[in-house]
């Protein structure tokens, strides 16, 4: 069974079980599934999720001590439960890191939220748990009148660089100057 089927199918049984719930219960250790893990990981014990350095709330909170919080550690201990082994959280300064490392078999997954999009499934499998949508933080009053992508034509916007709502915010800007012109 390949990586992602088996993390599709312990997600759903996590998700099924209130594993992200509030006050998460312990998951049942799935034999059937950790005998679909790679042999590697069978043999290590170990699976190594790419975390980014900073924080990204609610899914990312890293404390002062280094220490993963939030839902992503929240659900990698259910993941960890229902598969028996340790997920060691391995920090990355950046989003393309993260994609990259995947690649170079520096991680052997990313359980924080990467948008999915088909340029990334030619090179990665992705397990959908989580749907985003682009939002915006404006001033107080918000004077500026930002109520939507089509609100942002010829302002300074503020992203995380690589992350997904960079692609769709550069894609409303190349379209409104094409518009424009």
């Amino acid at each position: 069974m390949s990586p992602k089927k088996i993390a599709a199918a312990a997600a759903l049984l996590a998700f099924s079980t209130g594993a992200l719930a509030a006050g998460i219960p312990a998951q049942k250790f799935d034999k059937a599934l950790h005998d679909q893990l790679p042999t590697q990981v069978q043999k290590s014990g170990v699976l190594r999720n790419a975390v980014l350095s900073g924080a990204f709330p609610p899914y990312t909170i890293i404390t002062p001590d280094k220490r993963v919080e939030g839902a992503q550690a929240d659900f990698a201990k259910a993941l960890s439960e229902i598969l028996g082994v340790k997920i060691e959280h391995v920090f990355t300064a950046s989003f393309p890191a993260v994609l990259m490392g995947l690649q170079a078999n520096r991680f052997d997954l990313s359980i924080g939220p990467t948008g999915d999009f088909p340029q990334r499934e030619a090179k990665n499998d992705f397990v959908d748990y989580v749907q985003e949508y682009v939002v915006f933080a404006v001033r107080k009053g918000n004077p500026l009148k930002i109520n939507g992508l089509e609100d942002i034509c010829g302002k300074r916007i503020a992203v995380m660089a690589g992350g997904s709502a960079e692609r769709v915010i550069r894609q409303a800007s190349d379209a409104c100057v094409k518009e424009k012109t």
